[in-house]
């Protein structure tokens, strides 16, 4: 037998793997994944990307690590890399 993956979920990840290299990164994955697992993992949002075949922009966010309570000092950092990102963003 052989199987063969086809179809939007497909050709979306494809293009959120090719992404990685643009960012630095090594898992990225789109908001749909994030909403998902992020009760399991942590994630840092990177952007809001226009993706070839999608008429909707796509949020991206990078896997970081398996959930754990952020730490002080880390839940500042976060929070000014999103005050960061809003001023890029408008």
């Amino acid at each position: 037998m052989e199987f063969t993956a086809l179809g939007d979920n497909i050709n979306l990840t494809s293009r959120l793997e090719s992404v990685n290299k643009y960012y630095g990164t090594y898992i990225c994955v789109s908001e749909k994944v994030y909403l998902s697992a992020k009760d399991f993992f942590n994630f840092r949002y990177l952007d809001t990307i226009q993706v070839q075949g999608k008429d909707v922009p796509v949020k991206i966010y990078e896997l970081v690590e398996k959930f754990r309570e952020l730490t002080f000092e880390e839940q500042q950092l976060e929070s000014s890399f999103m005050d960061g990102v809003n001023l890029y963003s408008s």
